[in-house]
């Protein structure tokens, strides 16, 4: 696609050996984790690739997320001296952290956590830094809704503006580009009465383009969801 492989993030956080070698080999330079074992895999099959170490960001209202992702990855560094501790453990392996990464999950228009995930990475870099790691990256992750991003999203961001610590920051918006890319069209195999409503039949499932009602709360009742507007014909 004529991407320059320094630019590529290989951000899968639990990775197969053979793929770390396969990215390495082709000029791959950025990886992630979040957890010792990761790191050690890391340093057997790819010792030149550049770390982000992944935080694990609790959302105060999962309910506000359509995929939480605390419960899945990152590390719980919420406090300073859990920081310190961490960063000292991986400084005496002889690893040097590039960088700080976060997700706090799919479809975070309604987070209650992005400004404390930015402010919790910041206070990690410079912990970090303490203890001699590069700390020149962050990376805050994807999960952007389509279409305009919250007040709260760009406020939590400012703070990244004109940082005096200086870091590249990088995003993983997806979503945000490609949520309303395309029209599906189904045919609708029959319909009927069910409970009082009309219910559609498609050739069409769950499982394939309709994904995103099992895996991203999307729900086909509401008008006004990010990846969702109806048409009137």
């Amino acid at each position: 696609m004529g991407v320059k492989p320094s630019d590529l993030v290989y951000s899968n956080p639990i990775k197969d050996e053979n793929d770390l070698e396969w990215a390495a080999k082709n000029k791959i330079e950025l990886t992630t984790a979040d957890s010792i074992d990761e790191l050690l895999k890391i340093k057997e099959f790819a010792p030149k690739m550049k770390v982000l170490w992944i935080l694990s960001i609790k959302e105060d209202a999962s309910d506000n997320l359509a995929t939480p992702f605390s419960g899945k990855f990152g590390d719980d560094l919420d406090s300073v001296e859990k920081m310190q501790e961490r960063m000292k453990e991986i400084k005496d392996m002889g690893i040097n952290i590039s960088g700080i990464h976060f997700h706090c999950g799919s479809g975070h228009h309604g987070s209650s956590a992005f400004e404390r995930a930015v402010l919790t990475a910041r206070q990690c870099m410079v912990v970090g830094r303490e203890y001699g790691h590069e700390m020149s990256i962050l990376d805050i992750g994807g999960g952007f809704p389509s279409g305009e991003l919250s007040e709260k999203t760009i406020n939590a961001l400012k703070i990244t503006e004109r940082d005096p610590l200086g870091y590249r920051v990088l995003a993983e918006p997806g979503r945000h580009f490609s949520g309303h890319s395309f029209y599906l069209l189904t045919r609708v195999l029959g319909k009927r009465i069910k409970n009082g409503k009309t219910c559609y039949h498609l050739n069409e499932s769950l499982y394939h383009s309709f994904n995103c009602n099992l895996m991203d709360g999307v729900s086909f009742e509401n008008s006004e969801n990010q990846f969702y507007s109806k048409i009137d014909s």
